[in-house]
């Protein structure tokens, strides 16, 4: 199955929830999830300009971290060198603590354009054999 998004024609925040628990049982899965958002973030524009979209990333599982906010990272490279140099840890799946973390980012550094859209992606990767 293939997914392509385009986001080039309106501006966006994003943030990607990544799941770096136990759940996902070993690297291998984890590294799946990661080349995933990479190749959605080669459809997009990331950049500083006002119809450029930022991106930002929270990793969660025992506790959820802010890996990067949507401010840090200005060009689709950097932000997917980013990506992909993620640890994979394990611990339990608190998801709940990543959405916390992404809405109080969202409110603390939304822009004013009523044309930008907020996209929260959570990643879910489930084994099928």
């Amino acid at each position: 199955m293939h997914l392509f998004i385009v986001c080039r024609s309106e501006p966006a925040d994003i943030f990607f929830l990544v799941d770096k628990s136990s759940s996902l049982k070993n690297r291998g899965n984890f590294l799946k999830e990661l080349e995933f958002i990479a190749r959605i973030i080669d459809t997009i524009i990331v950049g500083v300009g006002p119809d450029d979209s930022r991106v930002g990333l929270i990793s969660f599982s025992t506790e959820a971290l802010l890996e990067f906010g949507m401010s840090e990272y200005t060009s689709n490279e950097a932000v997917k060198r980013a990506v992909l140099a993620l640890n994979f840890t394990t611990g339990d799946t608190y998801t709940h603590k990543a959405f916390d973390i992404m809405i109080d980012q969202f409110e603390r550094f939304q822009r004013t354009s009523s044309r930008v859209k907020k996209i929260g992606n959570l990643n879910l990767y489930t084994q099928t054999s």
